[in-house]
């Protein structure tokens, strides 16, 4: 059975058991958003998947169901054994096969610090990785380089300002939140500058 792996312990939206934001879904799975729409419509809100805010969160159960759903069936022409499969040892037998389960993790969030803001697009600002929050390690890993970070709005940020976001599939990163207070999910500053 094919998994998809949570987001790590403490980006969880409030502590709930919906671990797997849609966006993720549609991300890793390279699927449009139409058929987590129409799954959705035929599955129960509350056990299988919950509103925090504006986005939409899945349960691991759910996520399972979902990718199992989307596998291929075996045809009957098929064979279930591939031809190359191992013989048995003589006077012995082969131990039972292991389903292995894909899993596919989501980017680390990670704490910059915001450079750039006033720009003719208002939904992005430029950021470069704070070296004090993600420690030595983040420094090395990576260079002070401008990465855009996609917002709701930039007029409420300043350069200076430290930011949580994670990188995706793409050039622009998503935005995560405040680093001082993660639980409180993607919600921007409410006054320019200030949280």
């Amino acid at each position: 059975m094919n998994q998809v792996a949570p987001p790590p312990v403490g980006q969880l939206p409030n502590g709930s058991s919906f671990p797997i934001p849609e966006d993720h879904l549609t991300a890793v799975l390279g699927i449009p958003r139409k058929i987590l729409r129409e799954a959705r419509s035929s599955s129960a809100q509350g056990t299988d998947w919950e509103f925090a805010g504006k986005r939409i969160f899945w349960s691991q159960k759910a996520a399972d169901r979902f990718v199992a759903d989307l596998a291929p069936d075996p045809s009957p022409g098929i064979p279930s054994e591939p031809e190359n499969a191992p013989t048995p040892p003589p006077g012995g037998t082969l131990p039972p096969p292991t389903t292995s389960s894909v899993q596919v993790e989501m980017e680390k969030v990670q704490v910059l610090k915001v450079v750039a803001w006033n720009f003719p697009n208002r939904r992005v600002i430029h950021c470069v990785h704070c070296v004090e929050a993600n420690g030595a390690a983040g420094a090395e890993a990576h260079p002070p380089a401008r990465v855009a970070v996609r917002v709701k709005d930039s007029r409420l940020f300043r350069a200076g300002m430290r930011v949580l976001a994670r990188p995706t599939v793409g050039s622009a990163w998503q935005f995560e939140g405040n680093p001082e207070n993660p639980s409180a999910g993607p919600r921007g500053p409410r006054w320019p500058g200030r949280w």
